[in-house]
């Protein structure tokens, strides 16, 4: 693990990492190698974040992913950098969902709302045959709603 941060720090982004990463991710999901630790995953990360010419599509997955590791350590805080570091790179409507709902469970209903109702915008904007997360987005509203 760390030869793959140290080769990467520092290194051009060449288009090979996407599934070098995405398989790094695998592992670490399976839960199949102990050096995968959360710090080691963090590290992978952001050496990925510091290479130049980064495709903004593989920065914002990337960060994505880091933000579910702060999830599995139940830190909020952490979550919600790399989730903006997503958006950074990419705006999606389902980053601002993903937000909405860390913020819901954590009882931040304003907040959530306010970054759901950001995702249902997105999502409207769209042509109709591609608004595949309106329905989840809006019944998400529902419930933060009743909670307010």
């Amino acid at each position: 693990m760390n030869r793959i941060v140290k080769r990467a720090v520092g290194a051009r982004y060449n288009g090979n990492l996407p599934s070098i990463a995405q398989n790094t991710f695998a592992l670490y999901n399976a839960k199949s190698c102990t050096s995968m630790t959360y710090a080691n995953m963090h590290r992978l990360v952001d050496a990925l974040n510091e290479l130049d010419k980064i495709n903004k599509g593989f920065a914002a997955t990337i960060n994505n992913f880091d933000a579910d590791i702060y999830i599995e350590e139940r830190n909020l805080q952490g979550a919600m950098k790399a989730l903006d570091r997503a958006l950074e790179s990419q705006v999606l409507g389902s980053i601002y969902f993903k937000q909405a709902h860390l913020l819901y469970t954590a009882g931040i209903y304003d907040e959530a709302l306010r970054l759901n109702d950001k995702a249902i915008a997105m999502e409207e904007s769209k042509l109709a045959f591609k608004q595949g997360n309106l329905t989840l987005y809006r019944s998400f509203q529902e419930a933060i709603l009743k909670k307010k």
